[in-house]
């Protein structure tokens, strides 16, 4: 073999570490393929070529159209990928068997792909250490597409956007090329820097930039990647280059979306709860009025594209929802302790609302924008027929329940504040028909197809469902007690023995609500004083019964089995999942500044969430 320049010393040397690897002696491998080309038979093992190709042709016709993240030029057949691209081709697979009107692939096939494909990530990028831009994309396809995993402890989601960003910049990516730069063409790996200036290699870049802001405003972490002019320069020659696809138009203006996210994550210190962001100051006033005139030319630029791809209408809903969310900062925070855990006792007093916040004419204006995003979000997503819906990348539908999420925190502040209710009606939020609504259309993709990741969200909705119906039940309970602890003034221990028994049984977040609306009430300061006081103890009562709970071993059927909880019944008479008693949901429910967001969003498996007895094929789910 002829040595190049460029290949370090211990190049050979680390090749053949890998060939007397103990994996490749178990299996009886006789050496390592260099283009991944066994992957190939190992898809025919599950796939016939004839079926591989109907899926691949899915991908190309309905599923790429809606997110062009990784296209293919046209004429493009399932036979050059998978010889070209071997590991990108079963990604494609993994991704695109589920949801179809037809099912294609079996759901035993489909939790078979999804696990081959995690098994050859772990081997490509951690055992051999494989770098190339096929990876990148295979990753991307993985993200978009993602499958949620048995436990929510296990996922990858942000972890796999991350190796994607991470190997991107490694390869050279997100600079232009130079003379200097190393290129490892040859050898037994292929790996090598790819010429950064391409259209692939641009558009693979903003992609990679593209997931990062979409976890940045979702889960609010740092920002790994920024933007740049080598960014900048990309999007306008996706734009205006005559080698780029039609479909690069509608991907550059999902880019400039995630742009303005960025700059609104860093404007407004999004990723930092600790960070407090006024909106009566003048800065933050015309910082609002900046983003928000740049949002209304992104959306005429969309306009003149013709019929705007529903993807494009969320991400504009989506972007100003983040934009004018620090309005409801005001009132809760952005990181409020108090709808995390560990649930600290001065979360539960009335000073955890902030009900006494003057409501400012910008304060007003961007707490109506987060009620048209919000109706904009979930409108727009049930107006989507069932079959595209199933084809569109997963974000989307968290991103509806971001939405849901959102309402329902403002819900807490118009209840527990007199000037935002003066603005706001509870009435107008309509949480519950849209809850309804979801629960409806979620219900009917798992109907289609129980594997199908969309699927997942029929029971974050359900169990948002009931939580909203709680907390509801909890401030009229709430009141009622007010009223009646103000009329007949019982003894200490006598009267609160059926309070703190109350307590047990209500979540934190349930007692928040109760302590925001009794504080409220209209009444004689006595009255007022009396039903603060016992919201105070109830919420003592209920934090101590949930730090005994937190301290015990994992119980309540935490794992699989989960014996000693009765199913219920739904509407469509399919049994409801169990949900361990010990799962915090809380975390999920309103804080939307907490990085537990996203792992709620995909409840775990163990608690049984995918179980239908009747249907054999839905146990053993497996994702990523």
């Amino acid at each position: 073999m002829v040595r190049h320049a460029t290949i370090p010393e211990d190049m050979d040397a680390i090749h053949r570490d890998l060939a007397e690897h103990p994996e490749m002696k178990r299996k009886g491998k006789s050496h390592i393929h260099a283009d991944n080309s066994h992957i190939n038979a190992l898809i025919d093992s599950l796939v016939s070529p004839e079926l591989a190709e109907r899926v691949f042709l899915r991908y190309v016709t309905e599923i790429c159209p809606h997110f062009p993240a990784v296209p293919f030029a046209p004429g493009t057949t399932a036979r050059d990928v998978r010889e070209k691209k071997p590991l990108l081709f079963l990604s494609l697979l993994a991704g695109s068997s589920h949801g179809s009107a037809e099912q294609l692939v079996s759901q035993d096939v489909q939790r078979e792909l999804t696990k081959m494909l995690k098994d050859q990530l772990a081997d490509i990028i951690w055992r051999n250490g494989e770098k190339s831009l096929e990876i990148v994309q295979a990753l991307q396809v993985a993200v978009l597409w993602y499958r949620p995993p048995l436990h929510f402890e296990q996922h990858n989601f942000y972890m796999m956007v991350n190796c994607a960003a991470v190997m991107a910049l490694d390869l050279g990516l997100g600079r232009k090329a130079t003379p200097n730069v190393m290129k490892l063409s040859i050898g037994p790996f292929r790996r090598y820097h790819p010429n950064s200036s391409s259209i692939e290699a641009r558009r693979t870049f903003l992609v990679c930039y593209y997931l990062c802001m979409s976890i940045t405003m979702v889960l609010r972490r740092p920002i790994l990647l920024r933007w740049t002019k080598y960014m900048e320069e990309s999007v306008r020659i996706l734009e205006t280059s005559p080698d780029a696809y039609p479909s690069d138009r509608l991907l550059c203006q999902q880019v400039k979306m995630a742009h303005i996210g960025e700059n609104i994550s860093v404007q407004f210190c999004m990723d930092d709860p600790s960070v407090e962001v006024a909106i009566s100051e003048p800065k933050v006033i015309y910082a609002l009025k900046i983003f928000e005139n740049e949002l209304q030319q992104l959306k005429d630029e969309n306009a003149k594209m013709g019929e705007v791809d529903p993807t494009l209408r969320l991400g504009e809903h989506v972007t100003n929802l983040f934009l004018h969310e620090i309005a409801l900062h005001q009132n809760q925070g952005a990181g409020e302790p108090g709808l995390q855990p560990p649930f600290p006792l001065e979360s539960f007093t009335s000073s955890a609302v902030k009900k006494d916040v003057p409501i400012g004419p910008a304060h007003i204006g961007a707490l109506g924008e987060c009620l048209t995003a919000t109706h904009g979000i979930l409108d727009t997503i049930l107006s989507i027929e069932l079959d595209i819906l199933l084809t569109l990348p997963v974000i989307f539908c968290v991103r509806a329940i971001y939405a849901i999420v959102c309402l329902m925190k403002m819900w807490v502040s118009v209840t527990s504040s007199g000037e935002v209710s003066s603005i706001i009606k509870k009435e107008d939020l309509q949480i519950e028909m849209y809850l309804e609504r979801l629960v409806t259309m979620f219900n009917a993709i798992v109907s289609r197809d129980a594997q199908s990741p969309h699927g997942k969200f029929y029971f974050v909705a359900k169990r948002l469902q009931e939580r909203f119906a709680q907390i509801k039940e909890g401030t009229s309970k709430s009141e009622q007690a007010d009223s009646s602890e103000a009329s007949r003034r019982p003894s200490n221990e006598g009267a609160q023995a059926p309070a703190r028994q109350a307590s047990t049984n209500q979540t934190p977040l349930h007692l928040l609500s109760e302590v925001a609306m009794g504080s409220s009430n209209s009444g004689n300061s006595k009255t007022q004083s009396h039903s603060h006081s016992s919201s105070q103890q109830q919420a003592q009562a209920a934090l101590q019964a949930h730090s005994h709970a937190s301290q015990q071993p994992l119980q309540q059927n935490w794992y699989a089995g989960m014996q000693g909880q009765s199913h219920a019944v739904d509407v469509m008479g399919l049994p409801q999942p169990n949900f361990d008693l010990n799962f915090d949901f809380t975390q999920f429910d309103l804080g939307t500044g907490s990085d537990a967001d996203l792992s709620a969003l995909f409840i775990p498996d163990s608690m049984q969430l995918w179980s239908y007895p009747a249907d054999p094929n839905t146990q053993g789910y497996n994702g990523f």
